[in-house]
């Protein structure tokens, strides 16, 4: 089961005292994470989302207009880095608008009954470097905008290749030898990496990387 500090709410002192620990006393995400008793995910994130916050404007307002260009964007298949760029925001906030739309039904889910998700490998690798630079399964699912794939089917997907990951006895190859690239200097990214496509696809396969277990899961949903 998961630590209760874990859904905690973030108050406005919390999130001012997480912006002070990381840029002026300059303590590294663990050592946060133990300062306000949350995991370090949930404090990547909140301060990557106050730092997106300071950067729109005061008087910024959505507008019907401004909603718009966010469904019809997203309707059309485009990935939310060009959304934002298009309106001229951080990529988070246009996350967040679009959870507010589809939580309004301005924007609609994969309708249920839909034939049976396969994912291609490209979207595979996309997934598990977003879900290992720190992104969580909700935005990778916004960032993405994979055709026909829901929020859970991206989670589901995401657990197929990492499940077991604590000890990884179930883990996949692929998710392995990325996640040991990503620790190498030479290989490591940022999510806007994997969303500007600074990478090469399957480059993972001739890294030369031995898994931590040999016998990891291979196969398909």
């Amino acid at each position: 089961m998961a630590p209760q500090h874990m859904n905690k709410k973030w108050s406005k002192e919390d999130g001012q005292r997480l912006i002070k620990l990381r840029d002026e006393d300059g303590l590294k995400w663990d050592q946060i994470a133990s300062e306000l008793n949350r995991g370090p995910q949930p404090v990547r994130e909140h301060y990557k989302k106050l730092k997106e916050e300071a950067l729109v404007p005061p008087d910024f307002q959505w507008t019907d207009e401004l909603d718009q260009k966010v469904i019809d964007g997203r309707r059309q298949g485009y990935l939310v880095a060009q959304i934002a760029a298009d309106i001229g925001l951080p990529n988070g906030i246009i996350i967040r608008r679009t959870r507010h739309l589809r939580d309004k039904g301005l924007i609609q889910n994969v309708p249920r009954g839909r034939p049976k998700i396969t994912f291609t490998d490209e979207e595979d690798e996309m997934i598990l470097r977003l879900w290992i630079a720190m992104t969580s399964d909700s935005d990778i699912s916004v960032l993405l905008n994979l055709p026909g794939k829901t929020e859970k089917s991206v989670r589901d997907r995401r657990i197929f290749h990492t499940q077991g990951a604590g000890v990884r006895p179930m883990a996949s190859e692929m998710y392995l030898k990325l996640l040991a690239g990503y620790g190498d200097k030479k290989r490591t990214w940022t999510a806007n990496d994997v969303l500007a496509g600074n990478f090469t696809f399957g480059e993972w396969k001739d890294w030369g990387i031995t898994p931590l277990k040999e016998d990891c899961w291979k196969g398909g949903l």
